[in-house]
């Protein structure tokens, strides 16, 4: 049956079938200052570092050619790190990631890949069929001329993409309310340290004059002060005379006193400031699809909850990770075994990325194997395993335990409603 519905997008196509880009209030400018923010960097940076440490394995059909499995591998392995990191930090900033594929005659008469060569977002537009909104190539555009770029000749990556809008969507788009929140709290921070920040010494000192010094001369009480203040500051340390009685006195009364010296501080006010950063800088991270204890430091909760966290985390990245890898497949190593093996081999060899939350698990089961290589160790090891435990977590099936009070005995039902012959005998 043939497709009959059009594209399926907010902003229909040009006449020429450009698709044009998203009309949004975040500009490609805005979303490459947001990337040196320290939060937003460290979390993009723990986004990919997961990613890039999952290996590749490169797997075959029955019915694939012989060497291409090889071939596959000889060809994408050298630019995995490069695909996966250019890759998936363009998905996660912009939404979507557009190459150029460039291939090469190979010595032994193959069709190699020889680069995948990365596109600015702000010089390329996707175009799209018409009638359907089916994905149709690119034009990049410099210097005020176009030029198309057919879909064999390109790769696009992307993410979160709503019907045939294949722009995707920006995952660091959705921090901008909590980036510029905090742009903001810092700089009333800023103006705040400026301003109010530390500790003065202020005193009080009532109008008029008092008799000042030794010999008792008449000094105004402005100028007093200025002497004790000036004493402060340089040393901390401040001589009262004797002949100042009022001053003496008021602070024996500690009520309505004539003459007082008090140390203001900021207080806890810019406490304020840190805990509303602290709770934007969660959001960021919460925005970037990463739970905050994953990464940011945890100061409540138990150690398990952020296990929690950190492995939906990884959950989140693998998605990812087998998504792009899936758009490698269909458009690259799909490819690859047309050009050198001819139609009909599609998806005979494939990517499989390794599971990134078996990482760690690897890690520690070579730990474990290493250990127990040793016969001394094994068999004190052996005396203190779980085996039972150990048995559920991989899986295996164990035969049901018989009861003592009932062996020998024919149960009443091995499943509900089952038919008993027995019953009629």
């Amino acid at each position: 049956m043939p497709e009959i519905t059009g594209p399926q997008v907010i902003i229909q196509p040009d006449p020429d079938g450009t698709l044009q880009q998203p009309r949004q209030d975040i500009t490609y400018k805005k979303l490459r200052e947001m990337r040196l923010d320290p939060t937003i960097s460290l979390a993009r940076r723990l986004m990919l570092a997961p990613v890039l440490a999952a290996n590749w394995s490169y797997e075959s059909e029955k019915n694939a050619p012989e060497g291409a499995q090889e071939f596959i591998a000889e060809q994408m392995q050298p630019l995995r790190t490069h695909i996966l990191e250019t890759g998936f930090l363009g998905c996660i900033d912009f939404g979507w990631q557009p190459y150029e594929k460039i291939y090469e005659v190979l010595a032994d008469g193959h069709v190699g890949l020889h680069k995948l060569k990365p596109l600015l977002q702000d010089l390329t537009t996707i175009r799209v069929i018409d009638e359907t909104g089916a994905y149709n190539g690119l034009t990049q555009t410099t210097d005020d001329l176009d030029l198309d770029l057919d879909p064999k000749k390109t790769l696009l990556l992307n993410i979160d993409v709503e019907g045939t809008n294949w722009y995707g969507r920006s995952t660091l788009a959705n921090c901008e309310d909590a980036y510029d929140s905090w742009i903001k709290s810092d700089g009333a921070a800023e103006r705040y340290d400026s301003k109010i920040a530390g500790a003065h010494w202020v005193v009080h000192y009532p109008v008029g004059q008092t008799p000042y010094g030794v010999d008792g001369t008449v000094m105004d009480n402005f100028e007093i002060a200025k002497k004790v203040l000036s004493n402060l500051q340089a040393s901390g340390a401040v001589c009262l005379p004797n002949n100042l009685t009022a001053f003496t006195d008021s602070l024996d009364a500690q009520a309505a006193p004539e003459w007082r010296i008090e140390l203001l501080s900021d207080g806890s006010g810019s406490g304020a400031f840190i805990e509303r950063m602290k709770y934007l800088d969660a959001l960021k991270v919460r925005a970037m699809g990463l739970p905050e204890r994953s990464i940011l430091e945890g100061q409540f909760g138990t150690k398990a909850e952020a296990e929690v966290h950190a492995d939906l985390a990884i959950t989140n990245m693998d998605m990812r990770h087998r998504s792009i890898v899936q758009m490698l497949n269909g458009y690259v190593v799909n490819d690859l075994l047309l050009y050198n093996y001819g139609p009909g081999y599609e998806n005979t060899v494939y990517i499989e990325p390794a599971p990134i939350t078996d990482l760690a698990l690897q890690y520690l089961r070579g730990i474990y194997l290493a250990y127990l290589a040793d016969p001394q160790t094994q068999i004190l090891e052996m005396e203190n395993v779980d085996l039972e435990a150990l048995r559920d977590r991989l899986g295996i099936p164990m035969k049901p335990q018989a009861d003592p009070d009932t062996e020998g005995t024919v149960p009443e039902s091995v499943y509900p409603g089952e038919y008993r012959i027995d019953e009629e005998l």
